[in-house]
């Protein structure tokens, strides 16, 4: 990379070019997994988002990253008057971002809760504020394609990309880049887990001043939902009752068994089922060292057993009373279920360490041929962009819905040489097996020559006599 010395603002840096381009072999064209986006150069509004739970003791703990997007999504339904017709697009996190101005915001948003019949019960309340943060120039970035100028306008492109990743953050499960859900395709991996097939998604500069929407097919591990006593069961690999004999034991078997466990579950949502008026949803911290029948707490000043309280407020007996509880409160205040009342929720990434079978099954999923593979792309990013054309429209984004072609070369095969310098002749197979009928060495050997020849590593070979000897 070179650049002249000078410290006016109207130099440049130049970057070394490419000395050539090859010319071995046929010309044709390819197709990538690129689609061509033009933008209208102009103004967009990013504002910095703040949301408060109202209520809790700590008003300054941080909202958990699945419920930022849904208190986003009430907080533009209950204030649409403050909104007017602007649809903005949500990274999730801390940024909004609008293609004309509003006002800055501090507003109070009702959460309604559902109870897993489609009825709502009690409301939660959030203080959502919305303020000014800057003004991303999507003129710099057309600039920059052009090569007029040679900063990187990174929050053009950020804007850009939380435009084109707006309706699949909605609808889908994201994992990082990339977006999962079971109507892709699933697939059992055992141990609990399965795939979820899906799609990565990023926008890139290319070249020749073009800009190109990134896809590709791509499959990751889930929580299998169900029952937690199914997930256990298929984590541990063992019948149900003799898991449940394993959690109960009271020796070092036993321990390790519980250990296991509370690697298992922490951190997994579950949703519970105990209760016919309303179905919560919690996290798992922990597994409790005691069975449910040894816990107690204190209520109204009176100390009672977990077991009790579940028979007089819910009227439900426990059926294991034997085996730890799931614990999914603080150290300060435990918050205890019993197993069999809890379900896992879906979608759910599996962040643990695979076996290596989960992982050779994962990897096998993804794999496809390439005309597969371009198909599936393809329906993918037709699918995308008709169903995110409002919020496309909206920021003035265009998707070309056809792949990118780009100029390609047919290589000519490799020629095999022998110690660097000679071609092979010949070919010699040498059958240590006396069991082997000739007719199975014969079979593969044609196999031999067929892939040698599709392959282009000789042009000629016929497969002789073979000859064994005792």
């Amino acid at each position: 990379m070179a650049s002249s010395s000078g410290g006016s603002a109207k130099e440049r840096i130049v970057l070394a070019r490419r000395p050539g381009f090859g010319s071995l072999g046929q010309k044709t064209m390819a197709v990538s997994n690129h689609y061509r986006v033009k933008f209208e150069p102009k103004v967009l509004y990013h504002y910095d988002v703040t949301i408060q739970s109202i209520g809790l003791k700590d008003s300054n703990k941080a909202i958990p990253k699945s419920l930022n997007r849904e208190v986003m999504n009430e907080f533009i339904v209950q204030h649409i008057d403050k909104l007017g017709t602007v649809l903005p697009v949500y990274d999730g996190e801390k940024s909004l971002y609008t293609a004309t101005t509003i006002p800055d915001l501090d507003v109070e948003v009702q959460l309604p809760e559902s109870n897993g019949s489609g009825s709502r019960c009690k409301r939660r309340s959030f203080l959502v504020a919305v303020k000014k943060a800057s003004e991303p120039d999507l003129r710099l970035l057309d600039r920059f394609l052009k090569g007029e100028v040679s900063t990187f306008p990174q929050e053009g492109i950020q804007a850009l990309d939380i435009v084109l990743r707006e309706l699949p953050s909605q609808k889908l499960v994201p994992a990082g880049r990339s977006f999962f859900s079971d109507i892709f395709g699933q697939h059992d991996l055992g141990g609990g887990i399965i795939s979820w097939n899906g799609f990565y998604e990023s926008i890139r500069v290319a070249q020749n001043g073009l800009l190109t929407l990134n896809l590709d097919i791509t499959a990751n591990a889930f929580i299998k939902p169900g029952s937690l006593e199914d997930f256990l069961s298929n984590s541990f690999r063992m019948d149900r009752t003799v898991l449940f004999e394993e959690l109960t034991r009271g020796d070092a078997c036993g321990d390790t068994a519980r250990v296991k466990a509370k690697k298992l579950l922490k951190g997994i949502r579950i949703e519970t089922n105990h209760s016919t008026k309303t179905k919560r949803k919690h996290r798992v911290s922990s597994l409790s060292d005691q069975p449910l029948q040894s816990l107690t707490f204190e209520m109204n000043g009176e100390n009672i057993s977990v077991c009790e309280y579940f028979s007089k407020t819910y009227n439900y007996k426990i059926r294991y009373p034997q085996l730890p509880a799931i614990d999914c409160g603080t150290r300060d205040k435990r918050t205890y279920f019993p197993i069999e009342v809890c379900s896992i929720v879906p979608g759910q990434n599996y962040t643990r360490k695979m076996n290596q079978s989960q992982k050779d099954a994962l990897t096998k999923i993804t794999c496809c041929m390439p005309q597969d593979r371009l198909q599936k792309t393809h329906q993918i990013a037709q699918d995308l962009i008709s169903n995110s054309s409002r919020y496309l429209k909206e920021f003035g984004v265009m998707v070309n819905r056809n792949m990118t072609e780009v100029p390609a070369r047919v290589l000519p095969p490799p020629k095999v040489l022998f110690q660097a310098c000679k071609r092979i002749k010949a070919w010699s197979l040498i059958n240590f097996d006396n069991m082997l009928y000739p007719n199975t060495i014969n079979k593969f050997c044609n196999e031999f020559v067929r892939s040698c020849t599709n392959y282009g590593l000789v042009s000629r070979f016929e497969c002789t006599e073979i000859q064994s000897t005792k």
